[in-house]
């Protein structure tokens, strides 16, 4: 038997034969195309741009959100959605979510089917009650799986590659995982939500979508009979939903599959980009060298990604919070100091990006060993069996800490640090002749930028499996664990009253996007005049 070769697990195997079927040529699009003018695209596509400056996501799901964006605005004008996905596409076409020419008036006609069964699905939700859901809450839900089907439809490889990967992902590890006193499908439902969200990087809608579609399929699939017997049985799967999404096992659930991702990442890249995948995963020599290449390859592209990801986090930050705060310090300083300090206006100015800069330049690349310890795990992968006993990790919803007694000296120890943290950031503001409004300024900044620092660090981490704990980091992440915590609950409750996506949804977007809308059929109108006189 040849020492270099490796035999493939049944499971791998079934991967790659259902891959095959997403890697066959696609066919060359047919039918007339749906097109706008680039002229007005290129307006559309820069309102895009300053749009989503002021919101930060995932840009894997900024065009999902968009697609929700436009369905909500154009909803409110037209509840049936009747003719919306014309509108639709050429919103995104304007933004340039979709490539020029791509779009056929069958794919909008498809887009226009998904818009009517969920507008149908909605109608008959109406006639029922929801416990615990109010219509509105339940027509954001219902909108919500409207843009995740519509989304994929509009990208049907990626979508179904994807689908591939997270499957094999979680096939791999859920008999790894074993959680107390919870039934098989639950530990499975749970493992499930937490796979998406730690390997996919998926948001709460397109999670609750797939639980959707794990238990009735798209919507878009199934007759108006079908659909009503879905209605039947929705206020049910809501109850599975919600145990589902706040199971209590979550957070546990998703640091193990969290540290599990980067070999699956890598390894699912390898395929990818191999013309003969098959021969590199059955090579111990051929699967080495690429993984070695592909943890560079992947260590390159992750620091610019995390360059771009600081630009727009500072970005985010200065246009959401930085000018509404500053505008609110200068004025409250001379109203009750009667007086402006330019040193702290100026340290509450420059500082936050300063330090951003710092979190993102100290960000280390992956060691050496890194691809030595992914490699030794993707062999794992390829060639065991999940399904053959093995070492379990048991998952509690409980912290690492079991000793109450441990749990309560460290808790105090936590809380002094907390204080001694603040104390000395306040004295030292003093110092510098800070007023309380500077102060309050400042340290909003800080911790703001110091969780989008430590957010930006993760990304760092998407390729690397960590090999043991680190004393020195883990004290340096305890010490700003309170500036952390602050940082995240800010972000989260500001983000709640961003002005200036009330600016841009509710008063700009809709006479922008009439106004090109005007200028496109008078384009159109040119030419048609134009090709009168040929």
């Amino acid at each position: 038997m040849d020492p270099n070769a490796i035999t493939l697990s049944p499971i791998f195997q079934a991967y790659l034969a259902s891959l095959t079927q997403s890697e066959e040529p696609e066919a060359p699009l047919e039918g007339e195309r749906f097109e706008v003018s680039q002229t007005v695209s290129f307006f559309g596509f820069i309102y895009e741009k300053l749009r989503n400056a002021v919101e930060f996501n995932e840009e894997h799901l900024v065009r999902r959100l968009t697609i929700t964006r436009i369905l909500r605005r154009r909803f409110s004008i037209n509840p049936q959605g009747k003719g919306e996905s014309e509108n639709l596409i050429r919103e995104l076409l304007w933004g340039r979510y979709l490539a020029h020419r791509s779009i056929t008036l069958q794919k909008v006609k498809e887009v226009q089917h998904i818009i009517d069964s969920y507008v149908y699905f909605l109608h008959l939700l109406g006639r029922k009650k929801i416990q615990g859901y109010s219509s509105s809450q339940l027509g954001n839900l219902i909108l919500e799986f409207l843009s995740c089907e519509i989304e994929e439809s509009l990208n049907q490889k990626l979508s179904y590659t994807k689908t591939l990967q997270l499957h094999f992902f979680y096939q791999s590890l859920r008999n790894k995982i074993s959680i107390k006193n919870v039934s098989e499908d639950n530990k499975d439902l749970f493992f499930y939500v937490a796979a998406e969200e730690a390997f996919i990087r998926n948001d709460k809608a397109f999670i609750t979508y797939h639980i959707f579609t794990l238990h009735f399929g798209p919507l878009s699939h199934l007759s108006k009979t079908q659909i009503e017997t879905v209605t039947e049985n929705f206020a049910e799967h809501i109850v599975v939903m919600k145990k589902a999404l706040k199971n209590p096992y979550r957070n546990n659930l998703t640091k193990f599959a969290k540290k599990q991702a980067a070999p699956f990442r890598i390894l699912f890249s390898i395929i990818d980009e191999a013309e003969n995948s098959n021969d590199i995963v059955t090579n111990k020599e051929l699967l080495q060298k690429n993984v070695e290449e592909t943890c560079m390859k992947k260590s390159q592209e992750t620091s610019i990604k995390i360059r771009n990801a600081a630009v727009r986090s500072v970005i985010y930050i200065f246009l959401t919070k930085m000018v509404f705060v500053l505008l609110l310090e200068i004025p409250a300083s001379k109203y009750i100091y009667h007086q402006l300090h330019l040193i702290p206006l100026a340290i509450n100015t420059i500082f936050p990006p300063i330090l951003m800069g710092l979190i993102v330049t100290l960000v280390n690349p992956a060691s050496k060993g890194n691809a030595v310890r992914i490699y030794s795990r993707i062999i794992d992968i390829l060639s065991r069996d999940p399904e053959a006993p093995s070492h379990k990790t048991v998952i509690s919803h409980k912290g690492t800490l079991q000793q109450s007694s441990r749990f309560f000296i460290f808790t105090i120890i936590y809380i002094v640090v907390f204080g001694i943290i603040f104390s000395g950031l306040y004295a030292g503001l003093e110092l510098l002749g800070f007023n309380i409004i500077n102060k309050t300024v400042f340290i909003f900044f800080v911790s703001v930028i110091a969780f989008f620092g430590y957010r930006i660090r993760q990304t760092a981490k998407e390729y690397v499996l960590e090999s043991e704990s680190n004393i020195l980091m883990s004290f340096v992440t305890f010490l700003f664990l309170p500036i952390l915590y602050i940082g995240k609950w800010l972000s989260s409750q500001i983000s709640k009253i961003n002005l200036y996506i009330v600016f841009f949804d509710y008063l700009i977007e809709a006479p922008f996007k009439l106004l090109i809308e005007v200028a496109e059929e008078w384009i159109k109108f040119v030419k048609a005049r134009k090709d009168e006189l040929i």
